[in-house]
């Protein structure tokens, strides 16, 4: 059944003394900043402001989610006894930016102070202080407690280090939390298990079928407006696929725990051509906006590990991302600035391929890892970083192009999520800041991780001639292109190895090949 929920105008009437600014990223409405709050004096300020979804191209599901979740949390707080300020996208006065809106609403309310949980963007930060400051309102920042260390604590663990190393950082927040330990030392004796995690699969899988949301009025109302406010989103709408309320995203977390942990690190890089959800979590939307907690994620998981259910490669391999990869790419976010996005190490400047915004490619590899963020907004992380990531660094593609478009695109978007991940992880545009070495893969790593290869007319080990794999020639150009850049990685020297026992006539042929695909629009 279709639950039941109407969406009315909230507007907080009388004065207020300290109004709080809940934005579409921080919807945990019961944390202690929200029960900080004088139900009588104060007041929560929730805005829809049509720039979030065209600064960059947006999936129209991604801004479904996003508001849909905003509007059931609107409701939540009213049931809690809140007053709540909420300006809907179609409201007439809205004007469309968290600037223009803050201060509006500071100007209609005169609050004797704004508060707010530090936002997941520079961008959005800039725009509540800029707000605050056309209204001559006092503004104070608080640290978001969703998160496990603030940027001050990481900046503590970074200071000094010239490269910042995920494994590094790992060990330390594993010590730190006494995480997997015991006796002082890793559960299983080693810290990561991923040799373990790197399974392929030689026939077609049988997993779980994915957590489906049910029937929500309150979505299909939702999406009118937007239809309505902002039309020519990109992307399709197909299903209620991800969970915008508390207790359905503590379903799919439970669903995870019980049908996909156990099998999820064996998996967790493989690939098969129509199978986009696998044994992965899924988790990633609903942690991205304060649905989940982290600690509650994890507790669940080590419990799994506990209780027999779910084996040390899985947990260990599952709790890595959450307390590893997120927290530390949030570090880096805040401790490397502003700045960091923009950063272009390898000086790449072609646009992104049409073939990203859903052009027919010849790649199926491309076609497959592409198709379902079209289609749903997702894809899991190795198409995200080994065939959508590596393609378009190897091509040689504006980083700043291919941020805005995993920002954009994706369901789970949010700028310090994607911009540290695309900038330093996926493009190795900060030149080794995060990552040793880039994650440049030819056609024979997607043959060996998926099914990709058999219905694809280019092959996987040619590197030219007319059946040449896009991939495999343009991994040989990046390494020929970049020589002198990786000479000095360690990390890289069996590539150039290898690339060194290329002839002169058939690296030329390589460098002529790659030429015409980069300059081919929709490849």
């Amino acid at each position: 059944m279709a639950r039941k929920k109407n969406f009315e105008e909230m507007k907080v009437r009388g004065s207020v003394d300290r109004l709080h600014l809940v934005l579409g990223d921080q919807l945990d409405v019961e944390n202690d900043l929200v029960r900080s709050l004088d139900p009588k004096n104060d007041a929560v300020l929730m805005l829809e402001v049509a720039e979030e979804s065209r600064h960059v191209r947006t999936h129209i599901q991604r801004t479904l989610f996003f508001l849909t979740a905003m509007r059931h949390a609107a409701n939540r707080l009213k049931h809690l006894g809140y007053r709540v300020e909420y300006v809907s996208l179609d409201d007439p006065q809205n004007q469309g930016s968290f600037k223009k809106e803050v201060a509006r609403a500071l100007n209609r309310l005169k609050p004797r102070r704004l508060s707010a949980a530090r936002p997941g963007s520079h961008r959005v930060l800039q725009q509540i202080q800029n707000g605050a400051l056309t209204s001559g309102t006092a503004l104070e920042i608080f640290e978001d407690p969703h998160f496990i260390l603030t940027p001050d604590e990481f900046a503590a663990w970074a200071k000094g280090r010239k490269t910042l190393m995920m494994g590094h950082f790992y060990q330390w927040i594993r010590k730190k939390m006494d995480i997997l330990m015991e006796n002082k030392k890793p559960v299983g004796g080693q810290w990561s298990f991923d040799q373990s995690n790197r399974g392929a699969l030689k026939s077609a899988p049988t997993a779980p079928p994915p957590w489906m949301a049910k029937a929500d009025s309150l979505a299909e109302t939702t999406l009118k407006t937007i239809q309505q406010q902002l039309p020519g989103l990109e992307g399709q709408v197909t299903d209620n696929r991800w969970p915008t309320t508390r207790p359905e995203a503590l379903q799919q977390l439970k669903q995870f725990i019980q049908e996909r942990l156990p099998d999820f690190g064996r998996w967790q890089d493989a690939m098969w051509t129509g199978e986009n959800f696998l044994w992965h979590s899924h988790l990633a939307p609903a942690l991205n906006i304060k649905l989940l907690n982290p600690r509650e994620v994890i507790g669940e998981a080590l419990q799994a590990y506990e209780d027999g259910h779910a084996p040390i490669e899985a947990v260990e391999g599952f709790v890595r991302q959450i307390i590893g990869w997120r927290e530390f790419m949030r570090g880096v976010y805040w401790v490397k600035g502003e700045a960091y996005r923009n950063l272009n190490s390898l000086e790449a400047e072609r646009p992104l391929p049409e073939a990203y915004w859903g052009h027919p490619s010849s790649m199926r590899c491309l076609t497959e890892s592409i198709q379902p963020v079209l289609k749903h907004g997702y894809s899991h992380h190795i198409q995200r970083l080994m065939i959508t990531g590596t393609f378009s660094m190897m091509a040689g593609c504006d980083p700043g192009e291919v941020r805005d478009w995993y920002l954009g695109m994706f369901i789970d978007g949010v700028d310090w999520v994607t911009t540290p991940n695309v900038i330093g992880m996926s493009q190795w545009a900060d030149e080794g800041i995060i990552g040793t070495k880039p994650y440049a893969a030819s056609g024979r790593y997607v043959q060996r991780m998926s099914n990709y290869c058999r219905d694809c007319p280019h092959s996987p080990g040619d590197k030219i001639g007319p059946k040449a794999c896009p991939m495999t020639t343009l991994y040989w150009s990046f390494l020929d292109q970049h020589r002198d850049r990786f000479a000095a990685n360690p990390r890289m020297r069996m590539m150039l190895r290898n690339l060194d026992r290329l002839d002169a006539d058939e690296l030329e042929q390589v460098r002529k090949q790659a030429s015409t695909l980069s300059s081919n629009p929709a490849l």
